[in-house]
């Protein structure tokens, strides 16, 4: 989750628009050419002005950048044992919401456990944001297609670790094959497309997929998925989840019960809303119950047309986009998270809500099933499957006694696998300890 304040001006350089001019509709470089180009590149540290023989970090063996990013933030916090330099290349956004959530909560988190972090993104000045101890740079650079290119061959800072995600890793994937990076690809897409080929963000993950030396993703399902779709091997693929951060396991142990007539229906992002309006319809009739919907969407007028068709509209409120770091507040008191999404990879809502001991009706698809135990943490449906989701969330509003049980084994089942220094601390011991001696890991996958 993001903090701090928002901010008009850049942090930190905000780079040229681009490195190389393209036509927008021809991104498709071939692997065998930059890799020809990336051979005649000068040694990395040779473009870097500031470039100084640095002793390595403590515990970090990795020879292979030595070239320093510039000490603009004052950093005042202990000192752990271990300290990394870590640089996470994140990509373009135009808020905070999101995979965004999870990159902005590893930076901080990773951060506050004593390591040198960067930031770079690409972003307008209204959604950029300060990071507690976290170097953020920030790319002044409209059109996303060109943002993967500033990697290509732009010189780099000394680091021990370059953790990329999305689209931001196919050329650090590239520079890999002939540069030996201590490099790690993660990957966030909601759904994988059949023909992996079918436009530019595909030709990315396609060039990061095939060629980083080592491939994280959230959910075994996508390594799955991205394996099968790029002909790589699913065992080198590493499974970590996203995190969630302390801010909702606190407001858990805060939690009292309200006093209110009817259970209260969530429903974030707006994903599956028509699906949902119809469970709920059928579900709830009868019955005091509502439903608060959170987040923006250009057919929030179409639903609540259906809402008032529905004979429902007095019980269903839409709220709007509301920022993460506020939802937490607007989530503590709901009985159960309605989810009836048609595709997704590792959803941050039913990881957060888990946290906060909400039990889940979601469907199955994708990710969904590792992000909740079925039967113990929630109820998964076939997805588009209205009757199936009304049939599910009636179970829930007749029990409040099989919610309150399901509540607290979501809650138990985040505090085990999504805590942020639970995540943290794997990423460090399974990843980047590895990197930073130079060695790539492979294959770790998903531990309960």
């Amino acid at each position: 989750m993001a903090s701090g304040g928002r901010i008009g001006n850049p942090v930190g350089d905000t780079g040229s628009t681009s490195l190389l001019h393209v036509q927008s509709h021809n991104i498709a470089i071939t692997s065998s050419l930059v890799l020809g180009l990336l051979t005649l590149l000068p040694d990395i540290t040779s473009n870097c002005p500031d470039s100084r023989a640095a002793s390595p970090r403590p515990g970090a063996t990795h020879p292979a950048i030595v070239c320093a990013p510039r000490d603009d933030l004052e950093i005042s916090r202990p000192r752990g044992e271990l300290i990394l330099r870590i640089l996470i290349p994140g990509f373009h956004h135009h808020g905070v919401r999101g995979a965004h959530v999870f990159i902005h909560g590893l930076a901080r988190n990773l951060a506050a456990r004593g390591h040198e972090v960067t930031l770079q993104e690409a972003a307008t000045p209204e959604h950029r944001v300060r990071i507690k101890d976290v170097r953020m740079r920030y790319v002044g650079l409209r059109a996303k297609r060109l943002y993967p290119l500033r990697f290509a061959a732009r010189p780099l800072g000394r680091y021990d670790v370059i953790h990329s995600h999305y689209l931001s890793g196919a050329f650090f994937a590239l520079r890999s094959r002939v540069q030996r990076l201590p490099f790690v690809a993660e990957f966030h897409v909601p759904r994988v497309k059949p023909d992996p080929d079918a436009n530019w963000r595909w030709r990315y993950v396609g060039l990061t997929a095939r060629n980083a030396p080592a491939l994280l993703t959230p959910t075994r399902w996508l390594a799955e998925a991205l394996a099968g779709a790029y002909g790589v091997d699913v065992r080198r693929f590493n499974v970590i989840p996203y995190g969630v951060g302390d801010s909702w396991f606190e407001a858990a142990r805060q939690r009292v019960a309200t006093p209110r007539t009817g259970a209260r229906v969530v429903l974030v992002n707006m994903k599956g809303v028509d699906v949902a309006l119809k469970a709920f319809a059928k579900a709830a009739s009868g019955r005091a119950a509502s439903l608060d919907l959170y987040g923006g969407h250009r057919l929030t007028n179409e639903y609540e047309k259906l809402a008032g068709e529905l004979r429902i509209g007095n019980r269903v409120r839409f709220h709007g986009f509301v920022p993460n770091e506020h939802l937490v507040d607007r989530l503590l008191d709901a009985d159960v998270l309605l989810h009836p999404n048609s595709y997704g990879n590792m959803d941050q809502v039913l990881l957060e809500t888990q946290a906060l001991g909400i039990p889940a009706v979601a469907s199955r698809v994708g990710g969904n099933a590792e992000c909740l135990a079925e039967e113990e943490t929630g109820i998964l449906c076939p997805t588009g499957d209205s009757d199936a989701f009304a049939a599910a969330l009636m179970q829930l509003l007749e029990s409040p006694e099989r919610r309150r049980r399901m509540g607290d084994a979501a809650r138990s089942r985040a505090e085990g696998l999504f805590r942020w220094s639970r995540v943290a601390e794997r990423l460090e011991r399974e990843i980047y300890l590895p990197l930073s001696r130079g060695e790539y890991p492979w294959g770790i996958g998903w531990s309960d």
